[in-house]
This record gives structure tokens, C-alpha cells and sequence, in this order.
């Protein structure tokens, strides 16, 4: 499942978000954890992917929270869909 290749609007870069495995998301401008430390990660850890948020520091939640509610809700949706639900109706 391909998402959020924009050009415009906030998230500039993300791979293929789906599947298992950790979930890493930069903010562009981040001073603390800077883009290309977060795309070492990425490299370094197996199944890992990599989002960067535009206009974001290292609180892409408070600074980008429409883009990065975007990227959990994708996260959230993919892995619900998924999942074994089991009805305690009647337990």
C-alpha cells in the first residue's frame, strides 16, 4: 500500500508505510534527531521505514499534526484491517 509521495504539503518522503516493523517519522528541520541520522536508522534497522514531515522539528505530532496524524491514521488503519477481532458480546 504506496502512500503520501507528495511534492507539496507536508510529508515530502514516505516509503511504503504497511507491513510490519518499526515506523521512524522526521521532521525535516529536527536538530535533535536530524533527517539523515533518521535515514541511517532506517537503513540499519530490518523493516524499517521512514517518513519526513516538511516544516517539522523533532515534535512532528505538535508542529505537523494534521501530517502526522495522516501518517498514524494510515499506520492504524493498515494494521486494524488486519487484525484478529474477537467479540466479547456474551462472555
Amino acid at each position: 500500500m504506496p502512500i503520501m509521495r507528495r511534492t507539496s504539503g507536508p510529508v515530502v518522503m514516505a516509503n511504503d508505510i504497511a507491513g510490519s516493523g518499526p515506523l521512524l517519522v522526521v521532521g525535516d528541520e529536527d536538530v535533535v534527531t536530524p533527517p539523515a541520522d533518521s535515514a541511517l536508522l532506517t537503513r540499519n534497522i530490518p523493516g524499517a521505514k521512514l517518513v519526513t514531515i516538511r516544516g517539522a522539528g523533532h515534535l512532528t505530532n505538535i508542529e505537523q499534526p494534521e501530517a502526522f496524524n495522516t501518517v498514524l491514521e494510515t499506520v492504524l488503519t493498515f494494521h486494524a484491517s488486519r487484525a484478529s477481532v474477537v467479540s466479547l458480546a456474551g462472555a
